[in-house]
This record gives structure tokens, C-alpha cells and sequence, in this order.
């Protein structure tokens, strides 16, 4: 088949150079490698794709991971509390009118600046991004994280009486005029008495 390929361009008298034909012709019938190439050629002449499937062990194996071998899936705990105890909102910035999320662990050294879309980890995804809000969802919940949180106060103490009025049990606690008229009857005197060092 070659020799005739090559006898009908002789014949034409199309100036080929004649040798480099046949030997190029001669490599592919030789070289299974150029045969499948020939093979996956579609009709106008590209390659044809392999299958997805071909690519999937090159997606499993993260491109920036140091042994480039598969993550391992990390079931974890996707409730409020975890979220609240691991992750903090810092702040909320915009970057090119964006407005950014800027989160930080507590109890680590990572810090993540997000967009609308994208993960905080693997159980939870910024939803909406406000001046001073941030709401999560994790696909059954939606939670609020707000850039200042409100600090935890300690449970209010009994109020203790003084020293000049000390209650006796069985006298009642005053009311509430009675301790307002007695807090200003100490600021008059205190008043009075400053006024009477002064002259």
C-alpha cells in the first residue's frame, strides 16, 4: 500500500520528497503508539478526549499537598457549639467593593480571609457576608456569627451592705426611695462639709 501511495504521487508529479514519505510511513505502521494516535483521531482531525473517568486518580491526588496523596475525609462535628468554639469572626473588609469574612481559629494559628460561597471547613459555608455579621450554613442550619461577640459576664453578687447601715435580720432591706433619699442625704452632707473646709 505504501509503494502505491508512492507510485500515485511520482505519477502526479507532485514535488514530494519521496524518501521522507515512505520512511515516515513505514514508523507508523511500526510504532503502535502513532497507529492509536491515528486511531483516536476524530473526523476533522483532532484527538478525541479520553474519558472523564481517566482523570479522576489526577483529581483525587491534591496538586498542592506535599505527598500528593489522597485526603482523607474528615467526618466532623458540624453543630453550632464546635463552630463557635474553633472558628472567630475578626472582621468583615471589602476588597474590590467584595466584602470579605475574616475568620481565625482560637485555638490555632490559621486565618482565612472568604467570600460568599466559599468553605470555612468542611461542614460549613459562609452564606451572607454584613458590615458586622456573618451567617454560616452546613445544609441543616443557618447560624449568625456576629464581629463582636458579647463577652460572658459574671453572675451578678449580692449587694453588701455597708458598714454605717448594717442590717440586722431582723430588720427589712429599705426600698428603693428609702436608699435613694439616703444617698442623697450623705451627698448633701459630704456637700456641706466640703463647703464648711473651704471658708
Amino acid at each position: 500500500m505504501i509503494r502505491l501511495l508512492f507510485g500515485l504521487l511520482v505519477a502526479l508529479g507532485l514535488p514530494v520528497q519521496a524518501q521522507e514519505a515512505e520512511q515516515e510511513m513505514e514508523v507508523q505502521q511500526s510504532d503502535p503508539a502513532a497507529v492509536s494516535v491515528q486511531q483516536m483521531q476524530s473526523g476533522d482531525g483532532l484527538p478525541q478526549m479520553p474519558p472523564r473517568e481517566a482523570f479522576d486518580e489526577i483529581v483525587q491526588r491534591p496538586l498542592f499537598s506535599v505527598n500528593r496523596r489522597p485526603s482523607e475525609a474528615v467526618v466532623g462535628d458540624s453543630s453550632e457549639s464546635t463552630l463557635r468554639e474553633t472558628w472567630k469572626l475578626t472582621g468583615v473588609v471589602l476588597v474590590d467593593q467584595q466584602p470579605q469574612a475574616l475568620f481565625a481559629e482560637r485555638n490555632g494559628e490559621r486565618k482565612l480571609r472568604l467570600n460568599n460561597g466559599m468553605p470555612l471547613d468542611q461542614s460549613w459555608l459562609v452564606e451572607s457576608i454584613e458590615p458586622q455579621s456573618v451567617t454560616l450554613n452546613n445544609g441543616e442550619q443557618s447560624v449568625r456569627m456576629e464581629v463582636f461577640e458579647p463577652r460572658e459576664l459574671p453572675p451578678p453578687q449580692p449587694e453588701q451592705p455597708s458598714t454605717d447601715e448594717e442590717v440586722g435580720e431582723d430588720q427589712a432591706p429599705a426600698s428603693i426611695e428609702e436608699r435613694t433619699q439616703s444617698a442623697a442625704q450623705q451627698v448633701r452632707e459630704r456637700v456641706e462639709a466640703l463647703k464648711g473646709g473651704s471658708q
